[in-house]
């Protein structure tokens, strides 16, 4: 009896430990032959066809068209292995149908599932706007008004630093008062600064008008 007993623990333990090291076997098939297969982002197939052994596990399956199109295709979807059982993909980036075949005598059970596109999948996009925003000149801007203002203010203000900066030099000239230079300096300085301002300010009004 005790025999008997230990014969079926070896058993258990036997069919157990082939159990755990069992590799499924997935199968991926595409109706379209450029198409790149990735497993777990690893790139398995260019060809759009795949065969081969899985662990238990979980895996990020993507099968992605190559093409230029702007509508070009592409399937992503999880697998879950936990058993033994086979597996066959079938992903159909043109056909409603193709043929699938697959090792019948693989004790594995064969679990397969399939892959479509909607028929409003190649539909055209419409491009047209249906309420385009007419765009602003820049002469009737808020922006345009408020540059041309500031270049008429730092415009006055260049003149009346330099006409203050000569009448001051003038002075100097005929006193030689060194306050007056002073000053003769100071005021240049100012106009200078505004000048530079009304200068960049004038410019960039330019290169809107130029722009449009």
């Amino acid at each position: 009896m005790s025999f008997i007993k230990s014969f079926i623990m070896a058993l258990v333990l036997i069919s157990m430990i082939f159990s755990q090291d069992c590799k499924p076997v997935l199968i991926i098939k595409s109706d379209f032959e450029l198409v790149n297969i990735f497993i777990n982002d690893s790139l398995v197939s260019n060809n759009g066809q795949f065969t081969g052994e899985l662990t238990k596990g979980t895996y990020i399956i993507i099968a992605d068209e190559v093409s230029d199109r702007w509508n070009s295709k592409t399937f992503v979807d999880t697998l879950f292995i936990n058993d033994c059982n086979n597996r066959e993909l079938l992903f159909f980036f043109r056909s409603a149908t193709f043929n699938s075949e697959f090792d019948r005598n693989n004790d594995g059970y064969h679990f397969q599932k399939k892959y479509y596109l909607s028929d409003s999948a190649y539909e055209e996009l419409d491009l047209k706007i249906p309420n385009p925003v007419k765009k602003e000149k820049f002469v009737d801007s808020n922006l345009f008004r408020i540059l041309t203002g500031t270049a008429i203010i730092f415009g006055g203000l260049t003149a009346y630093y330099k006409i203050k900066a000569d009448k001051l030099f003038d002075e100097y000239l005929s006193v030689r008062d060194k306050e007056k230079l002073d000053q003769t300096r100071k005021y240049d300085l100012v106009s200078g600064i505004t000048l530079t301002a009304f200068q960049i300010n004038f410019g960039y009004i330019l290169l809107r008008f130029l722009m449009e």
